[in-house]
């Protein structure tokens, strides 16, 4: 059964762009609100994407 484990890959560029600029705001507004949540890396199973 090789080649068929979980793997979390790193995040899309896009994802942690669209995060950081959401953290931006968050700080320029004295962090009033709720924090942007942190986005998980994509998780891959055996080669194929699973969203």
């Amino acid at each position: 059964m090789s080649g068929t484990r979980q793997k979390s890959k790193g995040l899309r560029k896009k994802v942690r762009l669209r995060y950081r600029k959401e953290l931006a705001q968050f700080e320029k507004t004295n962090s009033k609100g709720t924090a942007p949540v942190r986005p998980k890396g994509h998780l891959v199973i055996g080669g194929q994407h699973h969203c």
